[in-house]
């Protein structure tokens, strides 16, 4: 669980990802694409994304991955 860019293959995997989504939440599994959570357009719960990646983790038992500064 961790916080990526909106890319084209996200969007692929995901064509519900709003149009002007910069940055989701997004569970993968070995790698690979499982699904998105929420984006910085529908996250309205006052917290960041990286907060909610957190909160996303530890109530799916998942890991949480935080983001990489580029």
């Amino acid at each position: 669980m961790g916080v990526e860019p909106v890319t084209a293959e996200l969007r692929q995997a995901d064509p519900s990802i709003p149009v002007d989504a910069r940055l989701a939440v997004v569970e993968r599994s070995a790698g690979r694409f499982g699904t998105v959570c929420t984006t910085d357009l529908q996250n309205r719960s006052g917290l960041g994304l990286e907060d909610m990646a957190r909160s996303y983790a530890h109530s799916y038992g998942a890991t949480y991955v935080p983001a990489v500064a580029q």
